[in-house]
């Protein structure tokens, strides 16, 4: 089992009252099946659970202080689980405002007894896709972007597995 943290419902997640069933969702599933993957070992949730649609980051920031007790009883039910940290949101609830996502994508972080990768969310990838790819550069270019989901979530996946070993 291997844990996923994204940032919260969209339009279809509110709908289906499930975590990333919408275009996120088939973007991510895409990247299960890219690295030959199953979903249904995944514990998959959101760091917040309610916020406006179009909240301001003040917004976003007072939604993650409301509901990081309740992502944190949510993940001890998963002692020493590594997690996937899809995007600023899910990022900065568990680790802090360390670093911009682009900075912290990819790297590991140790949280207690377990390891965070955050990584860049999917529909940060499909909104740079629709903005033209190149908009912002860097690893938020879609193909770019997508693999390094890819390879991130893969290397959760693999510590969950005991497959891969971090050097401390």
């Amino acid at each position: 089992l291997y844990l996923i943290v994204g940032e919260g419902p969209g339009e279809n997640e509110r709908q289906q009252g499930r975590p990333f069933v919408g275009a996120s969702g088939a973007l991510l599933n895409r990247a299960f099946r890219m690295i030959k993957a199953d979903r249904s070992r995944a514990w998959i949730t959101n760091a917040l659970l309610c916020t406006p649609r179009d909240a301001t980051d003040a917004q976003k920031r007072a939604a993650r202080d409301c509901c990081k007790p309740r992502l944190e009883a949510e993940l001890a039910l998963f002692p020493k689980k590594p997690v996937s940290a899809l995007g600023a949101v899910a990022s900065h609830t568990l680790l802090g405002e360390k670093q911009s996502i682009k900075e912290m994508a990819g790297a590991t972080y140790d949280l207690g007894d377990r390891v965070v990768v955050p990584t860049t969310h999917p529909a940060a990838i499909l909104r740079g896709s629709e903005q033209g790819e190149d908009q912002e550069g860097g690893a938020h270019r879609g193909d770019l972007a997508f693999w390094n989901l890819a390879y991130d979530v893969g290397k959760v996946i693999r510590l969950a597995e005991g497959k891969l070993h971090r050097f401390t």
